[in-house]
């Protein structure tokens, strides 16, 4: 039971890592796609870099939903657990 609950809460911290990383990355490609508008660059560049930033704020809520669904199943194993000891 230990070593599933360490597996979880492993599934839980890597899924909150993840999330802020592609907040970070999001903030950075943000920051890159207005410099890029900033210089002029060529519009194709700056047209495939907002694709690049579109995918990057797609991550997040995908992140968030992730998070979610782990804590949901960790709630629903500790609820069970509890349940078999009773």
């Amino acid at each position: 039971q230990c070593t599933i609950i360490s597996m979880a809460n492993l599934n839980y911290f890597q899924t909150v890592k993840r999330g802020l990383f592609y907040k970070k990355e999001l903030k950075e490609n943000e920051e890159k796609l207005q410099a890029m508008k900033d210089e002029m660059k060529d519009g194709y560049d700056i047209k495939k870099f907002e694709e690049v930033v579109g995918e990057s704020s797609m991550m997040i809520p995908d992140s968030k939903r992730r998070l979610n669904e782990n804590i949901e199943s960790l709630r629903l194993f500790l609820d069970t657990a509890s349940g078999l000891h009773k």
